[in-house]
């Protein structure tokens, strides 16, 4: 033992009770007080070593057991650091830092209450719930007791990451029930971002609150492939979109499909040949196009090829619609056979369009002049009928139009000159009737029946509306020719309306009324009307059931309704017979009637075959 201080060597014990050891000629570096032993110099200290390579180095074989650091433990930090605090978590440790028997270190926290404590487990544990020993676990326990507890994250040994989960499969696996999400949240006031890199690409997603919308941005390109606006409008191809679905730049290798199985689908693209235009695909096959023909801006529609070929159907920029033509020179031109089934075409005629409006004279010989032929298309050897263009313009110079030298009928406008020839055709007609009792119309075998045509003059009393079949009577009048020139022809009757039942003095039935003279001998004097009167043939007259039911058979007399007949009492032909029916009445299904003398009779059109008397 050393007789004094100066004789001091490295070494010393300390007492359990009080004492202090001093390296020689030097202060006290260690001092003992109660069971306390702490160093007041800033020297390594070593326990098991005479080397210490740190603060604190411990060398050998220790066993803690279970606990934990009271108060507040410092790892690393001066103990006038802002980092010390009095609320600082506590560091346990439980059982040994051991890799043979795969134990775990837990740092948790040790509230003075009983609420759920935050626990970092590293390794396995011993006697509780096993964990793996290559995992790193973050739990929360109910108590400060670390046995089991709820995993929150975990780093498993293939360095996958779970939160919510503790067998990840993947690099960040996130599993949480009901609805999760997961926030990415920047301190800048305009934007936040998420990005994801591979060695070959880098893509960004990124939300701007000073532009108000979200965005993927290509970091390879430097470029934003999908834009979202704020309010609600999706830009593909363009940082502005305009509508609530805005794509742009879409070139020949670029389109947007909409496809419903393997080989059926719907492009949208601007084709090889920078058209903007649809197509509809069957069987991976283009079935029909349609879209704008970037070679002269017309709208067209193709069958099986593209919108330069096979045009079925165009409208060019003049407004002219074609069919089977891409080159409309009409407002609506139709190329090659069509069929036409219950349709119709309308063309403005209003008059308030139009002016210095003249009538078509010489109609008839006009329509004369043309004629009608059979032909054969060159184009495809199709038989058709019609009329050829350079004939018609000698006579209709207005209804033919050409272009590249091709000439067109207008055939619709054949309707006002075909119109105007059918009534002086008429008026050749009428002539032709006022010259002769009879009258034979047909050809072939069909003929139409003799009607035994009559003019006459109509009587001053006779009514300016009347019906076809009425039944009218002589008034004892009538106008001859003679001066040498008599004719069978030459006698004008004059007629009114029967108004006697049974009358002996029944003509005929009036047809209709002429706006001229019947006969050119005849010199009209002013106010007399004309008519035709049919007296012999076939034809029909108004009849009531005045007089009961008839049958196909019965004859057909004058009634004391003006101009009407009804069945006659008997089966004798008389002087007052006027016809013989030759279909019955089912006055049952005749709805048509009319008022005399307070009673009301039902009227009918009857076939029948005329009397001459």
């Amino acid at each position: 033992t050393p007789s004094d201080p100066s004789h001091a060597v490295p070494l010393g014990y300390l007492q359990d009770n009080y004492g202090q050891l001093l390296p020689g000629g030097a202060s006290s570096t260690w001092v003992i007080n109660g069971s306390d032993i702490y160093n007041v110099n800033s020297g390594n200290v070593g326990i098991g070593t005479t080397a210490p390579g740190a603060k604190l180095e411990i060398v050998g074989n220790q066993i803690l057991s279970y606990g934990y650091v009271s108060g507040a433990l410092n790892i690393g930090a001066n103990v006038n650091s802002t980092v010390r605090s009095s609320n600082v978590r506590k560091l346990g440790v439980i059982a040994a830092i051991d890799y043979s028997n795969t134990r775990n270190i837990e740092i948790f926290s040790s509230d003075s209450d009983n609420s759920t404590r935050n626990i970092v487990n590293f390794g396995g544990r011993q006697g509780g719930t096993s964990y793996a020993a290559t995992e790193i676990r973050f739990t929360t326990a109910p108590n400060s007791s670390t046995q089991g507890g709820t995993t929150r994250m975990l780093i498993d040994n293939n360095g996958n990451v779970g939160v919510g989960t503790s067998t990840p499969g993947e690099k960040l696996h996130v599993y949480g029930s009901g609805a999760q999400r997961i926030q990415v949240e920047s301190s800048d006031a305009n934007t936040a971002a998420f990005k994801m890199k591979t060695p070959a690409s880098e893509y960004g997603f990124f939300a701007s609150g000073a532009l108000d919308r979200f965005s993927i941005y290509n970091y390879n390109s430097t470029s934003y492939p999908l834009v979202i606006l704020g309010d609600g409008n999706v830009g593909i191809g363009t940082t502005n979109p305009e509508a609530i679905l805005h794509i742009n730049d879409i070139s020949s290798n670029n389109r947007i499909r909409f496809q419903k199985s393997g080989t059926e689908w719907i492009d949208f693209n601007d084709g090889s040949f920078n058209d903007v235009q649809i197509e509809f695909m069957t069987d991976g096959n283009k079935y029909v196009s349609l879209g704008v023909d970037d070679t002269d801006d017309s709208f067209k529609i193709s069958h099986a090829g593209t919108l330069e070929t096979n045009t079925a159907f165009t409208i060019n920029t003049s407004g002219n619609v074609g069919i089977g033509t891409s080159t409309p020179a009409y407002k609506l031109e139709v190329v090659g056979t069509s069929g036409i089934g219950a349709a119709a075409f309308v063309n403005n005629s209003d008059i308030n369009l139009k002016f210095n409006i003249r009538k078509i004279d010489n109609a008839l010989e006009k329509i004369k002049s043309l004629e009608g032929v059979y032909f054969d298309w060159k184009a495809d050897g199709s038989n058709s009928v019609g009329l050829i263009a350079q004939d018609v313009e000698k006579i209709f110079p207005e209804l033919v139009t050409g272009k590249d030298g091709q000439k067109g009928v207008q055939y619709s406008n054949l309707v006002a000159p075909l119109i105007e020839a059918i009534k002086e055709q008429q008026i050749q007609i009428d002539d032709l009737r006022k010259k002769s009792d009879f009258r034979f119309i047909g050809s072939g075998i069909n003929y139409s029946p003799s009607t035994g045509s009559h003019g006459v003059i109509l009587s001053q009393d006779f009514p300016s509306e009347f019906r076809k079949g009425m039944i009218v009577s002589v008034t004892g009048e009538a106008k001859k020719r003679y001066n040498n020139k008599l004719k069978i022809t030459s006698t004008l009757a004059t007629v009114k309306l029967s108004t006697t039942k049974e009358d002996k003095t029944v003509y005929g039935i009036i047809e209709s009324e002429l706006n001229e003279g019947v006969n050119s001998w005849y010199q009209t004097n002013p106010g007399e009307r004309f008519a035709i009167i049919n007296t012999i043939g076939q034809g029909k007259v108004l009849v009531t059931n005045m007089n009961g039911s008839i049958e196909a058979g019965d004859y057909i007399t004058s009634s004391s309704i003006p101009g009407y007949g009804m069945r006659q009492a008997d089966d004798i032909l008389r002087n007052y017979t006027v016809a013989k029916a030759i279909e019955k009445v089912d006055w049952n299904k005749v709805t048509e009637t009319i008022e005399w003398q307070g009673n009301t009779y039902k009227v009918y059109l009857l076939g029948v075959v005329y009397n001459s008397r």
